[in-house]
């Protein structure tokens, strides 16, 4: 017998120590949370098909960076080794201290498509400065000086 519950929100994600297990809580709109652990690999299940994600504009040919924005693994006749880049509504950050000594970024956190990846604390501190020093790049081409 299968029985259904509706879901709201997953929650706390985490791998242990040696990635193979992964725990996260789900939120329910009837039940309360409910703790889950599965082992990581099954996460790839939980991907959502390219066909149902709504299409996101393609960058202009020429564009800096030689990247494609769309939903499809498969863009212009392209296979899937092509960067493929989306556009996320919303992003959060979060710091896993005690438990993993890792930073969080995860974008489109309440969206089906959601992404998360956890850096070391270095990793983390480069990518801040190099996002600080892209945006800048970016900010300087719209108006023609260095910000």
């Amino acid at each position: 017998m299968i029985h259904s519950i509706s879901v709201t929100d997953i929650k706390n994600l985490s791998l242990s120590a040696d990635a193979k297990e992964a725990t996260f809580t789900l939120a329910t709109r009837y039940a309360g949370d409910l703790s889950v652990t599965l082992p990581a690999a099954c996460l790839r299940n939980l991907k959502i098909p390219a066909d149902a994600v709504p299409a996101v504009p393609a960058v202009p040919a020429g564009h800096p960076g030689g990247v494609t924005a769309a939903s499809d693994k498969k863009v212009n006749g392209k296979g899937t080794d092509d960067l493929i880049v989306s556009k996320p509504k919303t992003w959060m950050t979060l710091a896993d201290a005690k438990t993993h000594g890792v930073v969080v970024i995860v974008f489109d956190h309440r969206a089906p498509a959601q992404a998360g990846f956890a850096l070391a604390p270095d990793a983390a501190k480069e990518l801040a400065a190099a996002l600080v020093k892209q945006a800048n790049t970016v900010v300087a081409g719209r108006t023609g000086k260095e910000k």
